[in-house]
């Protein structure tokens, strides 16, 4: 994985590939960016039918501090929904450390 422009070989075993994903991209976050943050929620629907139905996963990630964001991925792939939904809470919660002035 590629994370500001380093290559980390991780890998993580969890519950279910989503799990595992997660753990995995969250242990190397951790090598690069000292913020604690942990995923507090998470909720999967299919909102639509049939084969070609997308996956919404909404994913709630609160930091050391509190601050709490909710953020959704969509995708026919469950995975690549979720890590979507990750991807865009870890961002939030690093842009609103950044807003109050922190590492």
């Amino acid at each position: 994985m590629l994370l500001n422009g380093h290559e980390y070989d991780v890998q993580h075993e969890g519950v279910g590939p989503v799990d595992a994903a997660i753990k995995a991209i969250t242990t190397a976050i951790k090598k690069e960016d000292k913020v604690d943050f942990k995923l507090t929620e998470f909720n999967v629907e299919i909102p639509t039918t049939g084969s070609d139905a997308t996956v919404e996963a909404t994913m709630v990630l609160q930091d050391e501090y509190g601050t709490q964001v909710v953020e959704k991925g969509t995708s026919p792939d469950i995975i690549v929904a979720s890590i979507e939904a990750f991807e865009k809470g870890y961002n939030e919660l690093a842009y609103q450390r950044s807003k109050k002035g922190g590492e």
